[in-house]
């Protein structure tokens, strides 16, 4: 009876060897594989705090002001942002900053000139036409109004 039980020991720690064998081979024949690489479709706050540049609150701001992508919920306590929604965003900040347009661009706003500036005091000159006191032959013509 012995003999038999040892026997059944023996086939068993071989074919455990074997299984240990195959797996160790098999790891070996993955590790040599060269791997593809896992496309990331999503930001995590750090990362988008390096990419886009601005301090976590501004962005939660911006959210808020729907001045920035809204984040997808991961779960109870985590949020990430989609990077298609992060790069359509940069490609419209982009656009922006390299429109030749007059108008401000999108969430800027003219500055107007406090009164008393250089600049001011042409402005009220040219819309107020010549003086009245000094000899109006000098004065700059003004362009008709088209």
């Amino acid at each position: 009876m012995y003999a038999i039980w040892e026997r059944t020991m023996a086939k068993m720690e071989q074919a455990a060897a074997d299984t240990l064998a195959e797996t160790r081979a098999e790891r070996q024949r993955r590790s040599s594989r060269p791997t593809p690489p896992i496309e990331k479709k999503l930001y995590r706050m750090k990362e988008l705090v390096a990419i886009v540049g601005r301090c976590r609150a501004a962005i939660y701001e911006d959210v808020r002001n729907n001045r920035f992508p809204k984040p997808i919920r991961l779960g109870p306590k985590a949020v990430a942002w989609l990077v298609r929604d992060i790069d359509l965003w940069l490609e419209q900040r982009t656009a922006e900053r390299d429109c030749t347009c007059t108008s401000p661009a999108v969430g800027q706003t003219a500055r107007a000139k406090p009164a008393g500036s250089r600049i001011h005091t042409m402005i009220a000159a040219h819309v107020q036409g010549p003086s009245l006191e000094g000899d109006h032959a000098t004065a700059a013509p003004t362009s008709p109004a088209v």
